[in-house]
C-alpha cells in the first residue's frame, strides 16, 4: 500500500474518531439535559464542565429554584437566578447580594411566593411598592414587612382579603377597626379567637362569624340564644320589605328626604335612582345589601347548626 493510501485512511480514522466523541459529547449532553429536566438535583452528579453549562443549569433550577443553593458559583448570573426564581420564589434567598438587590429579580421571586419577601432586606419590607407585590401573591406576606406598613390600613385590608389569619400581625390600631375584622373574618372565622373581649360582643362582629362558616357555631363553641336569632330573621324581613318598596309593589312612604325632587331625580337615569334608593335607605336606618348577605348567610347557618346538633 502506497504512503498517500495510508495517509488518507489515517485521516478517515481520525475524522470517524473526532465524529465519535462529538457525538459522545452530544449524547453526554442530552442525557444530562433530560435528567436535570426530570430532577433538577440530578444536576449534583454531573460533570463540572456540564454543572455549569448555561442551558443545563436553567433546565435544573427550571424544575426547581432550590437547586440553586447547590450550585452557588452559578448565583451570579441573572439569567440563572431569575429562572430559579420563576420557579420557587424564596430561591432568592440563594442568590448573590447583588441580585437580591435587583428590581427585576425581586419582582419575579414576589410574583411567585410573596414570602419571599423575608429574604429581602428591611429597606425593601418597608417599601410598599415590593410590599403590595407580595401581598398581591400571599396575604401573609403581611407578616414580613415593617410595622409601619402592618399599620396601612390599605395594605392592611388588602392582605387580611387574601388570608384573615394575618389579622394576628397587623397593628393594635387596625385590630379594632371593624372593617379590617369583618373582612378577615370573612376570609378566616377563626380570627373571632383572635379578638378583644369587646369585639367578640359586638353583634356585627357575631353576625359576621357565624356567616364565615357553618361550622363557625360549633368549633368557636358560640352560645347564640333565641333572642339573637329572632333578631337576624327581623332584620332580613325589613330588607325585603325595603325591596318590595323600592320596585313598586308598595305607595311611597309620606315622609321622605328631598320628596320635591323624587321625580327628578328618577329621570336622571340609574346613576340618579341609585342616589335616591341609598338616600331613602339610609333615611329609614335599613341595611346594606352586603349586610343583608351577610345575615342570610348566618341565618342558614344557625338553622344548620340547630338542625345538625349532636
Amino acid at each position: 500500500m502506497s504512503r498517500r493510501s495510508r495517509i488518507n485512511i489515517t485521516d478517515v480514522e481520525a475524522l470517524i474518531r473526532i465524529e465519535q466523541i462529538r457525538m459522545s459529547i452530544n449524547n453526554k449532553f442530552e442525557s444530562a439535559l433530560f435528567e436535570v429536566k426530570l430532577n433538577g438535583y440530578a444536576i449534583l452528579h454531573l460533570p463540572h464542565h456540564l454543572k455549569t453549562n448555561i442551558e443545563i443549569v436553567c433546565a435544573a433550577v427550571t424544575q426547581n429554584g432550590y437547586v440553586l443553593g447547590s450550585i452557588l458559583e452559578m448565583n451570579t448570573n441573572k439569567q440563572v437566578v431569575i429562572t430559579a426564581v420563576k420557579s420557587k420564589g424564596g430561591a432568592i434567598c440563594y442568590a448573590s447580594e447583588e441580585l437580591k438587590k435587583d428590581k427585576e429579580v425581586i419582582y419575579h421571586a414576589l410574583d411567585n411566593d410573596g414570602a419571599a419577601l423575608q429574604y429581602l432586606d428591611d429597606a425593601y419590607k418597608d417599601n410598599s411598592n415590593y410590599v403590595i407585590r407580595a401581598i398581591l401573591n400571599n396575604g401573609f406576606a403581611l407578616y414580613y414587612a415593617s410595622d409601619r406598613l402592618k399599620d396601612n390600613d390599605y395594605l392592611v385590608k388588602m392582605a387580611v382579603q387574601h388570608n384573615g389569619s394575618v389579622y394576628r400581625y397587623i397593628s393594635y390600631r387596625l385590630k379594632n377597626d371593624i372593617e379590617i375584622v369583618l373582612l378577615s373574618l370573612e376570609k378566616d372565622y377563626v380570627v373571632y379567637s383572635m379578638l378583644s373581649e369587646n369585639l367578640r360582643n359586638n353583634y356585627t362582629v357575631l353576625v359576621a362569624t357565624i356567616a364565615s362558616n357553618k361550622n363557625a357555631i360549633k368549633n368557636l363553641r358560640l352560645r347564640i340564644n333565641d333572642e339573637f336569632y329572632k333578631s337576624i330573621v327581623e332584620k332580613i324581613a325589613e330588607y325585603n320589605k325595603f325591596m318590595i318598596f323600592m320596585m313598586g309593589s308598595v305607595d311611597l312612604p309620606t315622609k321622605i328626604p328631598n320628596s320635591k325632587s323624587l321625580v327628578k331625580l328618577n329621570e336622571h337615569g340609574k346613576y340618579h335612582a341609585r342616589v335616591l334608593k341609598q338616600s331613602i335607605r339610609e333615611f329609614y336606618g335599613v341595611i346594606t345589601r352586603k349586610e343583608y348577605l351577610r345575615l342570610v348567610k348566618a341565618e342558614y347557618n344557625i338553622r344548620y347548626h340547630r338542625t345538625n346538633k349532636t
